[in-house]
């Protein structure tokens, strides 16, 4: 069978990226205590593809993230994965990107019982006129509110300045696009009587 990838391209066009796309590879996550938390991720990879060649084998792709999984380094190293995926396909540049749910036992705020919490997360690593830039993404729920009494779980009592007065009863909402389209609301308990 004919090396298509190989063989000279005459068009003179470089194409910015070729590769592949929501792979499922074991991902190793080093934690802050020493262990390690192994998580399922897709994986995203691609080069830039010079101009004298028609085009990639994605496969080399695939060898070289089985390769860094099976030496333990697959989300450890990073950057010396791509720069692998990089001089394997003759590239002047490439991205990797890793997402995946990344799991902390977090503790209730009212009943204090531990379970645990899912974070949408990412790493992506990027070569471009060999220099390398990693970025950490981090999709973090914010809540003060009990999800199931919508309870206030926190607060804090400061000297009144300016502002909303409340009193026992009153119907908390924010004015923020997503807290109303998720219902977000509360109602205010932790006052004295009288107190506003």
């Amino acid at each position: 069978m004919k090396d298509v990838q190989n063989t000279q391209d005459t068009r003179n066009v470089d194409i910015q990226r070729v590769g592949i796309k929501d792979i499922d590879l074991p991902l190793t996550i080093q934690r802050k205590n020493n262990t390690d938390q192994i998580v399922s991720a897709k994986v995203k990879a691609a080069v830039s593809l010079p101009r004298n060649y028609k085009g990639t084998h994605m496969s080399r792709f695939v060898e070289v993230l089985n390769e860094w999984e099976h030496k333990n380094l697959l989300g450890v190293d990073i950057k010396g994965c791509l720069e692998k995926i990089i001089k394997n396909l003759h590239a002047q540049s490439g991205i990797l990107e890793f997402k995946f749910k990344y799991f902390i036992n977090k503790k209730a705020p009212v009943t204090k019982l531990s379970a645990p919490m899912c974070y949408e997360c990412s790493f992506r690593g990027k070569i471009e006129d060999d220099n390398y830039k990693f970025i950490l993404g981090v999709k973090v729920p914010v809540t003060t509110l009990c999800p199931c009494s919508k309870e206030i779980s926190d607060y804090e009592i400061t000297e009144f300045k300016s502002g909303t007065k409340f009193r026992n009863g009153d119907t908390l909402m924010a004015r923020i696009t997503p807290c109303l389209e998720n219902g977000k609301i509360s109602q205010v308990n932790m006052l004295d009587d009288n107190e506003i």
